[in-house]
């Protein structure tokens, strides 16, 4: 249960936990920091030249 605690109780660590097992999905483009700041509402950082299907999530038919 160590792990877990820690996990849990380190906001930062659990951020970039999820951001890093999040952003690799294949086809898209999207940066690190882009999606944190998705994930995460970060409105401080801007994205731009992104199709809406890979902010929103959509498929692309």
């Amino acid at each position: 249960m160590k792990i877990l605690d820690f996990i849990l109780n380190n906001k930062e660590y659990l951020e970039d936990l999820i951001t890093r097992s999040t952003y690799p999905i294949e086809g898209s483009t999207l940066t690190y920091a882009e999606t944190y700041a998705i994930l995460y509402n970060d409105n401080s950082f801007k994205i731009e030249g992104k199709e809406p299907r890979e902010i929103y999530g959509g498929y692309k038919s």
